[in-house]
């Protein structure tokens, strides 16, 4: 059984315009042992933070002692499935918005009071959740290596408790992740 917690919406102030994230501490009485920045999937196109991939999963871990950020990252138009070749439906976003959004978020988790213990910050994701976190996990190690923010073996720098803000991810935890180089046809 999940105990009771207090969840709650938050808006960032994001890359592209707002950004909304859901805070899901961990309860009272359970030790925080970790925080997890995590991206729901829908292909790209469809989910949010209250299908079962993101709000279960966040609820879960959370009355595990992990405090999880779930980030409902901006979507792609819908593709045609019958018609990959057809026009896309108007609005949505591409590729760097949802991306940039990921990035922006696991800054903002790790540097903000969430009660994680410094340095236990780790990504993930779920389908295109996953394609997402494995490519900002990425993106945060190289900036980290870039400024200079690598430890002995040349790893981007994931400081101990009570030193400096973590720069990457201490994990990547992807869950069905969609790291095809092509998307495979459709098929029945």
């Amino acid at each position: 059984m999940i105990p009771p917690m207090t969840i709650t919406d938050q808006i960032l102030p994001g890359p592209h315009g707002d950004l909304p994230v859901r805070l899901y501490p961990v309860p009272d009485g359970v030790p925080c042992v970790a925080g997890l920045v995590w991206a729901h999937g829908g292909g790209f196109m469809y989910g949010d933070l209250d299908m079962p991939e993101a709000d279960h999963v966040a609820r879960t871990l959370a009355a595990q002692g992990v405090v999880v950020v779930s980030v409902d990252y901006r979507l792609c138009p819908p593709i045609d499935q019958e018609d990959p070749s057809a026009p896309l439906e108007p609005g949505g976003v591409r590729f760097p918005v949802a991306h940039d959004e990921l990035v922006l978020a696991f800054r903002w988790a790790v540097g903000a009071d969430l009660g994680a213990p410094a340095g236990s910050w780790s990504l993930g994701g779920a389908s295109a959740g996953g394609n997402l976190a494995a490519g900002a996990s990425v993106h945060l190690r190289d900036d980290a290596a870039a400024d200079g923010a690598t430890g002995p073996d040349g790893a981007a720098d994931v400081p101990p408790s009570g030193t400096a803000a973590q720069r990457a991810p201490r994990s990547t935890v992807l869950a069905y992740p969609v790291l095809h180089d092509g998307l495979p046809a459709p098929s029945p």
